[in-house]
């Protein structure tokens, strides 16, 4: 089973006309009364009679004409419109065999099923005060896989508040703009996918120069 949400594209939305008439040709030539295709065999007949009118419209248009340039547009759209349902139909009754998709002539993108799973407590490696005056520098042991950034926290209280001091995309992190020669703590927390956050980390204590 595919643990994953499919999404097929709809490429034919940005083709241009040239392009348009040769994918829906490839992709009637694909499903078009083809047996790996009966599941979505109303969707692939409806591609199939639009786009011959489009074919048609097209060669018509070739000379100009206001009237037919017209009838090519509309003909355009009943295109795309069978070719997006066709899609959506894929989309349904795809199962472990992706290749259903891409031999069709579409192409597709997965996006991981959402999360549930806490994010685990984050370590910090270290914490140290910083080469510049006011600074702390640090870093977290590890980003597990769904953390998208860290959030770093501080207190001047000895742990009573807590105040936010940056962000970090990667494990190392620096903090500014603190009150030199004081005792400060240090915690980091976890923000992932799917608005999830963890605990925060151990303080750490650091004395900033």
């Amino acid at each position: 089973m595919i643990n994953k949400k499919l999404i097929v594209l709809r490429k034919h939305n940005e083709m241009t006309l040239d392009k348009l008439r040769a994918h829906g040709n490839n992709v009637v030539d694909a499903t078009y009364k083809k047996p790996d295709y009966e599941g979505v065999a109303t969707e692939a007949d409806s591609v199939q009679v639009r786009y011959n009118e489009f074919d048609a419209a097209c060669a018509a248009a070739a000379n100009g004409g206001k009237s037919l340039t017209e009838v090519k547009q509309a003909k355009r759209t009943a295109l795309l419109e069978a070719l997006d349902a066709l899609g959506t139909a894929l989309q349904l009754t795809v199962k472990e065999d992706l290749s259903y998709i891409t031999n069709a002539q579409y192409q597709y993108r997965s996006q991981p099923v959402k999360s549930s799973e806490p994010l685990p407590d984050p370590t910090q490696a270290y914490v140290m005060a910083g080469v510049l005056s006011g600074t702390v520098v640090g870093k977290v042991a590890d980003l597990p896989k769904g953390v998208k950034s860290i959030a770093v926290e501080y207190s001047d209280d000895n742990g009573l508040t807590w105040k936010n001091g940056t962000y970090s995309t990667g494990k190392k992190f620096t903090l500014a703009g603190l009150v030199p020669r004081k005792d400060y703590l240090v915690r980091v927390v976890y923000h992932g996918t799917f608005q999830r956050t963890s605990n925060p980390s151990k303080p750490l204590p650091v004395f900033v120069l």
